[in-house]
């Protein structure tokens, strides 16, 4: 048992605030007085509680030598009452553990004093568990550092402590803060966490980091944190100008800008996810606090930039880093532009002339937070728009001359959309060129920078949604001036995706009939661009390609994407009122030319100067995947597995093979010579001579090495893949962390919910007169009634749908179709499994089921 005997030194001060806590300090108090091995000072501070809080310390100090006890007259707050605490303190480390929390067994204490002492560490960051209060229930909690370990880093070294949680999760070498003087901000009396342990990690200069669970946090249902008021706000606008003083004493060193880039995405994150609907209140937005707040974060102008290039934070929706939401929202708040960041956070949406706007703010803002056009581009080709019902184009406006730029694959098309996406708004004020937001298609994981350009455009209009075209001429409409050219792209019109034998022509062709056309296509050798259509194939965790090499090649041929003359005729057959343009990608190879100088003037738009504009960052270039990650990869395809949960499958297997040194000197393809020669006997001809006599010679097949045969993996490779197979298997959504508590609690409340509303008289008489209201309570009751729609998941996808009327469940009805087509911000798999339960039993990507099969087949949403 530990005592704090009379002559004897504690090793670590423990300090608890206590207020209105009586009923959780004999736990607390047990827990300390629990550990062993190691000499504790466990100070109590009775905040002036009103409840028997007083009178449970007194009795339980009797029993315990360990603790002190303080009572105040005065209620402080926790911020005061812990730095009563340090100056009380005489251990050589400090550490916080909140009233209502307790410690893990009986020597985690030793475990992180060990840690400590081992090499003097200034800090020492642990980790904890979490207790739901109404059930007992304990998990460990998991964050960005759970797994790690290390020690003697510093936050400069190592970012990734940035995501510590609480000032309870670390413990602090008291001479430390005593020499940088560092205590909790008076001002201050909650929301005072992160000002103190981010100043700690800034200037500490040696932090460890174990993996011993140590507190065990209590979540409670009534905290004070899950409490939003205008007090609270008031608070936190204090909070804010601490942290923005903090970020601004930082340097511009490439570690120190990681870590202002990164603490900028995690306040994103609290703006969007738990600000945000407080903020959206009438009541709240044009409140006096309301006011301070925003402009303070117009005060500092938090400095960084770029933020979905970080992937240090952990814990926050992925689909907001990367689609350039964040930035979007951070240059909004520095620039002070108020009233446009609460239309962002109201629904993650902008109008067209919105959008525009935006894009000239960004290039005139001269704040601290930099808003790239990397960042814009990407949240212009993101960005769901909200699309005025007005006319579609201007009066008298003719419409525009439409490219439509179709591939095929693996010929530089992603460079040549990401050229148009930077700079959409610049190509269209200066000559009348505009690439559109409406109906592109993000990539996600290592391709969350880059889109499949107008893929989701081309799959609404073959599956016969003309609403698809009425959406694009509305944005066309919306704009400062009437575009004189529109350039789509969709390179997978000429893949299998869409081709279907050439069919996918015939169903563009009534839709298209209105339009000055041109048909770009960049084709390409056969066999090496089988060999890269195989390796993104089976890469691809929509796709999961498991077929063999000539299995894929079968497929492909059997499509007719490999004959260039049934390519052309096809085309001209069912537009002939198109302008066919046929280019051949070897040859723009063979010339170093650049696509997108080759497009510009292969469409007699070659007064576009290319390097008078903006060129994308070199982190949004494809980079082509080591083969034998791909084999690891078609290996691990067989397994069936959620798309979530094939990503960072994916990218570990990569990360893996890319690793290995002497991967380079492993020479090998998909397509050894026997089968390249064959694929070139049967079609090389054909493509020479169709491309005659541009065409560039084909490089030599001889000895060319199967990798399938060749290649063999070391025991640590297959258990590798086996060790990242099973975690995939056993992926599921994980919960945020507990930095962010939801402001109220979501839980079977949606159920009364849903029951008021369709059991209100007002909604009953409604139904009675209108069909369509009956059929949807029916489809609302048969989803319920089926167990298949989760509450709780639908509202950590869209917090709005809390607040919809009815409930998350009637938001889905009422929104299903634009989820679905929305797969990089809402989409789930559940989504589309709620409407298809057989897909579940089929192993195939529901959203490219979706996509490929279940519009074609007019499917409906409910079977009810």
């Amino acid at each position: 048992m530990n005592l704090l005997m009379a002559n004897a030194t504690p090793s670590i001060t423990v300090i608890t605030p206590a207020y209105n806590c009586g009923r959780y300090l004999q736990d607390c108090i047990t827990s300390v007085a629990r550990q062993a091995d190691v000499v504790v000072q466990h100070i109590l501070i009775n905040d002036a509680s009103t409840d028997d809080t007083a009178e449970t310390l007194d009795a339980l100090a009797k029993d315990n030598p360990t603790i002190q006890v303080q009572h105040l007259s005065e209620n402080l707050g926790q911020a005061r009452v812990r730095n009563l605490g340090v100056q009380a303190a005489s251990a050589e480390y400090i550490l916080f553990l909140d009233a209502d929390d307790c410690l893990e067994g009986s020597h985690s204490l030793k475990a992180v004093l060990d840690s400590a002492q081992s090499n003097s560490a200034d800090l020492v960051h642990f980790q904890y568990n979490r207790m739901l209060e109404s059930t007992g229930e304990t998990t460990p909690a998991q964050n960005r550092l759970t797994g790690l370990t290390s020690a003697g880093v510093t936050a400069q070294s190592f970012p990734q402590l940035i995501n510590n949680t609480s000032c309870w999760q670390m413990m602090y070498r008291r001479a430390f803060l005593e020499r940088e003087n560092i205590l909790f901000s008076d001002r201050l009396r909650q929301r005072e966490d992160r000002p103190f342990f981010l100043e700690c990690l800034l200037k500490a200069q040696s932090v460890n980091i174990i993996q011993d669970r140590v507190v065990r946090y209590r979540v409670r249902s009534g905290s004070t944190m899950g409490t939003l008021n205008l007090a609270q706000l008031e608070m936190f606008t204090i909070h804010l100008e601490l942290i923005g003083k903090l970020m601004q004493a930082l340097g511009d060193s490439p570690q120190e800008t990681t870590l202002k880039r990164a603490n900028m995405l995690y306040y994103m994150h609290v703006m969007l996810s738990y600000w945000g609907p407080f903020l959206l209140r009438p009541q709240v937005r044009n409140s006096r606090q309301a006011k301070a707040f925003f402009a303070a974060w117009q005060a500092y102008s938090w400095p960084s930039s770029d933020l979905f290039s970080d992937d240090i934070i952990g814990n926050i929706p992925t689909r907001h880093r990367d689609s350039g939401l964040f930035d979007a929202l951070a240059h909004l708040l520095a620039t002070g532009q108020t009233q446009l960041a609460l239309t962002l956070m109201r629904d993650e949406r902008l109008s067209v002339r919105e959008v525009e706007e935006l894009s000239h703010s960004a290039q005139q803002a001269a704040t601290g937070f930099a808003f790239s056009k990397d960042a814009f581009a990407l949240f212009a080709s993101n960005i769901r728009l909200r699309l005025d019902k007005k006319p579609l184009l201007r009066p008298r406006s003719k419409r525009p001359r439409l490219i439509l730029h179709i591939g095929s694959t693996k010929t530089g098309s992603s460079a040549l959309q990401k050229f148009m996406e930077v700079n959409r708004f610049a190509l269209l004020r200066d000559h009348g060129l505009y690439y559109p937001m409406s109906g592109l298609e993000n990539g996600r994981g290592a391709r969350s920078h880059r889109t499949s350009g107008h893929a989701t455009l081309v799959a609404n209009l073959i599956a016969g949604h003309a609403d698809a075209l009425d959406k694009l001429m509305l944005e066309l409409g919306g704009l400062s001036r009437s575009p004189k050219t529109v350039f789509l792209s969709c390179e997978n019109i000429l893949s299998s995706r869409f081709w279907n034998k050439g069919a996918v022509a015939a169903q563009l062709a009534p839709l298209l009939s209105g339009f000055d056309l041109t048909l770009l296509a960049y084709l390409r050798n056969p066999v090496d661009w089988l060999e890269s259509m195989y390796a993104e194939s089976v890469a691809s965790p929509g796709v999961r390609l498991t077929q063999s090499p000539r299995d894929f090649y079968e497929a492909q041929n059997a499509q007719g994407l490999l004959n260039c003359q049934e390519i052309a005729d096809c085309l001209q057959e069912n537009l002939p009122q198109a302008k066919l343009i046929l280019r051949s990608y070897d040859q723009l190879r063979a010339t170093k030319t650049s696509i997108t100088t080759d497009v510009l003037a292969a469409l007699d738009l070659s007064d576009i100067d290319p390097s008078a504009y903006a060129m994308p960052a070199k982190k949004f270039n494809n980079i082509s995947i080591p083969k034998q990650a791909v084999c690891l990869i078609r290996t691990a395809n067989n397994v069936a597995l959620q798309r979530e949960a094939v990503l960072p499958l994916n990218a570990a297997l990569i990360a893996h093979m890319q690793s290995q040194p002497d991967l380079a000197k492993t020479p090998g393809y998909f397509y050894d010579t026997a089968l390249a020669t064959e694929i070139a006997d049967r079609h090389q001809a054909q493509f020479s001579a169709f491309f005659a006599p541009d065409t560039p010679a084909a490089k030599s097949l001889q000895d060319r090495p199967n990798i399938d045969q060749n290649l063999q993996f070391t025991p640590a490779d297959l258990e590798m893949l086996g060790d990242e197979i099973a975690k995939a298997k056993a992926w599921k959504l994980a919960a945020e962390d507990v930095e962010l508590p939801a402001p109220t609690q979501v839980d079977a409340a949606f159920n009364d919910t849903f029951q008021a509303y369709v059991n209100s008289d007002t909604f009953l008489r409604r139904l009675r007169r209108s069909r369509p209201e009956k059929n949807r309570l029916k489809m609302a009751h048969a989803l319920r009634e089926s167990g298949l729609f989760d509450d709780l998941f639908y509202v950590s996808q869209l917090p709005k749908a809390a607040d919809y009327q009815g409930g998350p469940l009637f938001h889905y009805l009422d929104h299903w179709e634009d989820l679905l087509l929305d797969p990089h911000r809402h989409f789930s798999t559940r989504d589309y499994l709620m409407i298809n339960t057989d897909v579940a039993e089929s192993g195939l990507n529901p959203f490219y089921h979706y996509i490929a099969f279940g519009r074609a087949e007019g499917r409906k949403t409910i079977d009810v």
